[in-house]
């Protein structure tokens, strides 16, 4: 892994730190599985670690991360607890919920890196199709396209995992 941090990165991480965050990740949110054998492990592990580094990678190149452009919270911010009864979250909702994400984001960690990037403009940094088009340099509509295919391959993967094919799934690649 060390080699594939590239000399900017390194000065920035150490690589066994971003080994551990990886699997801290995983283990804290993603979801209880059961593999066969120390291969299907460390095939999986794997593909987050890289997809962890090109995160990081990403995120210490991303110019909106200038020291310049950083601003305080507001002080006059105002959390409202008198919420309806209808608007809050119970326990087990809850749990369901993080279960689903779990699923969904260790299905996004081993899909193709070209399917993965579309996955995370669109749904994490709910960009437009037409930017996401100008970064890929392809038109708006067939960033969408490729969105939907990415997102058929998502479900796939989820699917299987859920079922218990991770074999299948690690396999793959």
């Amino acid at each position: 892994m060390h080699h594939r941090l590239g000399e900017k990165l390194r000065r920035k991480e150490e690589t066994c730190d971003l080994v551990q965050d990886a699997l801290v990740q995983f283990l804290r949110y993603g979801p209880r599985i059961v593999l066969s054998d120390g291969r299907q492990f460390r095939a999986l592990l794997a593909r987050i670690a890289e997809n962890v580094l090109r995160d990081k990678h990403d995120w210490f190149t991303a110019q909106r991360r200038a020291i310049a452009r950083e601003r305080p919270l507001p002080s006059d911010t105002l959390l409202n607890l008198d919420l309806p009864r209808s608007k809050i979250e119970t326990p087990s909702k809850a749990a369901a919920r993080n279960e689903r994400e779990g699923w969904v984001r260790l299905g996004v960690e081993l899909l193709e890196p070209a399917d993965r990037e579309l996955i995370v403009m669109r749904d994490w940094q709910k960009l437009e199709f037409s930017l996401i088009g100008e970064k890929l340099t392809i038109s708006g509509d067939a960033a969408r396209m490729r969105y939907r295919t990415a997102l058929c391959k998502l479900s796939a993967k989820v699917g299987a995992l859920r079922r218990g094919k991770i074999v299948e799934v690690v396999d793959e690649d």
